[in-house]
């Protein structure tokens, strides 16, 4: 893995190294995929001095020594301690970029050379055990990954910063760097699938029905993202076109888009805003390359089955039975219901958390339903068990046998 950090550009990589960067982010910003990203050595510290026999000789100790000094400075520059001190000169614990998800999260020497040994991955032990306490059982599986829009802000102003001192070496070209870097989440998966996929002896489908999601949130994410309340009303920086749609842009909406940066289309606003603010307006708002963090990232797992099917048609011929159980004042009316008697059957079998019937019309209470049967569908909710189509042909044999219970 070493070869192919002594093969990047010296001076970037030792630059971002002494900033803080991990091993990982570096590779995603040069555009690297893939190759030895599951060995990395996380921390920037231990493998920049892996690395400074290399950088010396190709670079001269003049000039890394004047690399370092120069981060050191800055470093000091802008994070004084609380009683008026300096910091430690130690570079930074916490990637500045990914915020710690693709480093404290992904121990070093986790997996072996197969890949096989995972058990000391903090996040393949806890996404684990959130799947064995559910009891899902499964044969493929989707990742959902939801990451902080403070990585995609810190992401544009390390571009930023490196855009502007090692351009004119022809790196880092262009203004958007979401067209330049290997997007966080795609490393991420490519983490872990492949030793999820071993552990659980399951293949990895973006179609699949179960999903496993994995939250992150950073509690710095307010603070620093509070710079888009001044996003209101310019054009330059929301990149609208014409003043009117600018002028619906209130200072609530800003407000309440950053309330919930964390997911959904917020997301999506702040990357496609980025790339339209001038540099030196975004200079104004955050500092590049930007500041360590004091600490990482936190995350949640959940596990889920997306909804499934069953359908069918069904015959009623009792005059007491509703289709959907019926309650007037709290007293019951009639003695079960059509939804009952097929849900609560289905559920069991499928190890649910829910159901939700739906039919094609209803008939009342009093009313048969005769001929070839009303259609009918089923959905169901986190099903932990997916059955056979022989299991489900035995639950529709069970239904008809008591057909007769309910036929008066």
């Amino acid at each position: 893995m070493q070869n192919v950090f002594e093969s990047l550009p010296p001076a970037p990589l030792a630059d971002l190294l002494l900033r803080g960067v991990c091993s990982r982010c570096i590779l995603r910003f040069f555009n690297v995929r893939d190759t030895g990203l599951r060995h990395c050595i996380s921390n920037s510290s231990e493998l920049f001095f892996q690395l400074r026999p290399v950088l010396v000789r190709v670079m001269g100790e003049e000039r890394l020594n004047g690399i370092q000094e120069k981060v050191n400075l800055e470093q000091v520059s802008k994070a004084c301690k609380p009683d008026g001190g300096l910091p430690s000169q130690t570079m930074p614990r916490i990637c500045i970029v990914c915020l710690g998800i693709l480093q404290l999260y992904l121990q070093d020497n986790v997996h072996s050379a197969d890949d096989t040994d995972t058990r000391k991955s903090p996040v393949i032990s806890e996404v684990t055990k959130t799947v064995q306490k559910e009891g899902h059982k499964f044969d493929s599986f989707c990742l959902e990954i939801s990451i902080p829009a403070l990585t995609f802000v810190r992401e544009h102003a390390l571009w930023c910063y490196l855009n502007s001192r090692y351009s004119s070496e022809g790196l880092f070209k262009g203004a958007d760097v979401n067209e330049r870097i290997v997007p966080l989440k795609e490393s991420l998966k490519h983490l872990l699938v492949r030793p999820l996929e071993q552990l659980w002896n399951a293949s990895f489908d973006p179609n699949s029905t179960f999903r496993v999601a994995l939250f992150y949130k950073h509690t710095n994410s307010s603070a620093e993202l509070s710079f888009l309340d001044g996003l209101q009303g310019s054009c330059s920086k929301l990149g609208c076109q014409g003043k009117s749609k600018c002028n619906n842009v209130s200072k609530a909406t800003i407000g309440a888009t950053r309330e919930n940066l964390e997911y959904g289309e917020s997301l999506s606003f702040v990357q496609r805003s980025l790339p339209s603010i001038p540099l030196h307006k975004f200079s104004d708002h955050f500092p590049w390359p930007p500041p360590k963090l004091d600490a990482p990232c936190t995350m949640t797992t959940r596990c889920f089955c997306r909804a499934l099917y069953v359908g069918g048609r069904y015959l009623k011929f009792s005059r007491n039975i509703s289709q959907s159980p019926w309650m007037i004042d709290d007293e019951r009316k009639g003695k079960s219901s059509v939804q009952e008697i097929i849900g609560e059957k289905v559920l069991l079998l499928f190890k649910a958390d829910g159901y939700k019937f739906h039919a094609a019309g209803r008939e009342d209470i009093d009313v048969r339903m005769l001929g070839n049967g009303r259609p009918f569908l089923l959905e169901i909710t986190n099903a932990r068990v997916i059955p056979t189509q022989s299991e489900l042909t035995q639950v529709e044999a069970s239904l008809n046998i008591i057909k007769g219970e309910w036929s008066r």
